[in-house]
């Protein structure tokens, strides 16, 4: 007995395997970003969510979640501003990392700290600032 929808690697997949599958549809192409393109904009959907974008906690209380790299510097609570960032030096380069007891510091990018994102709870001002 022959069974008509039996697998055998010919007949109707053979014939139709350059005919897309939905007449013609084609998906979206997804956005290719590099690596950093994405990681920037994951933290600035922290950010804009309220959360800080190494931390992922709340950030401070008086800090600006609508801020951006190019924000004026408007007195509220930064990362630039707090007495824990401070430069890490690793091959004759210097990397701004967060340096509050208990806080992460890898030799990457992903915990490298920007001064304008908005403070997190943690945030202790500057001596002088």
């Amino acid at each position: 007995m022959d069974n008509p929808t039996a697998d055998t690697g010919q007949g109707m997949d053979a014939e139709h395997h350059d005919q897309p599958l939905f007449g013609g549809y084609e998906p979206p192409r997804a956005e290719r970003l590099s690596p950093d393109q994405r990681r920037t904009r994951r933290q600035a959907a922290d950010i804009a969510a309220g959360r800080h974008p190494l931390t992922g906690r709340r950030l401070h209380p008086d800090a600006d979640a609508t801020r951006t790299a190019t924000s004026p510097q408007d007195g509220t609570p930064t990362c630039g501003t707090c007495q824990f960032r401070g430069l890490i030096g690793h091959h004759n380069k210097a990397f701004p990392k967060c340096q509050r007891p208990g806080a992460v510091i890898t030799h990457g990018a992903a915990s490298d700290v920007r001064a304008w994102w908005p403070a997190c709870g943690s945030w202790v001002p500057k001596a002088g600032a």
